[in-house]
């Protein structure tokens, strides 16, 4: 699957069973308020128990997403493999924000998430990247704000930069950050103050 445009609203449901990867790619802004799916079909259904959410149905899918200027992220974007962030910022100054509907999951192992951060960063949404040693990596230009479950099983890297709030790095008490592998790891930088609840 391969969606183009100047700017991209996903807001069906689309799936696909297997490899190689679905695309999304816009010139502007990239915004999925549906159901994006590779390689996975739902399991449980219950955001509480996230092994289990999703089955593979085709290792090796993913899912990639490109926009000449924010992502923002209402609905679920799945994959059994890997899913691929990248784009500029938005003309608020926000590159990537995930919806509290919105969600994140990946399966692939010894894969690394890359949040975009060339202007903002909002999580609001959960992340689960569950792959044996995978990674999460945010590296924002601005400030990252964090208000709900990211769950990685190795590596936790969250970068902030300079914000004109004096805040880089915001995680409200709504928020976990939690690896799961017995070398799992967590490093929180920022250019500003660092605000943890």
């Amino acid at each position: 699957f391969l969606e183009n445009g100047a700017g991209t609203v996903v807001t069906k449901n689309v799936y696909a069973t297997g490899p190689p990867a679905i695309a999304i790619t816009a010139a502007t802004g990239v915004d999925i308020n549906g159901r994006v799916y590779a390689g996975v079909s739902e399991g449980t259904a219950n955001l509480q128990d996230p092994a289990n959410l999703y089955t593979v149905t085709g290792a090796g899918a993913s899912i990639v997403v490109t926009s000449g200027q924010g992502i923002r992220v209402a609905g679920f974007i799945a994959a059994s493999d890997q899913i691929t962030l990248s784009g500029g910022a938005d003309p608020s100054g926000i590159s990537f924000e995930l919806k509290a509907t919105g969600l994140l999951y990946t399966l692939g192992e010894s894969r690394v998430l890359t949040i975009p951060g060339s202007g903002e960063v909002v999580i609001h949404g959960k992340i689960f990247v569950l792959g044996a040693g995978s990674d999460l990596a945010i590296n924002a230009a601005n400030g990252v704000i964090i208000t709900n479950e990211v769950l990685v099983n190795r590596l936790i890297t969250i970068a902030a930069g300079s914000d004109a709030s004096g805040i880089s790095l915001d995680v409200s008490t709504a928020a976990t950050i939690t690896t799961s592998s017995s070398g799992g790891h967590i490093t929180l930088s920022g250019a500003d103050r660092a605000q943890i609840y």
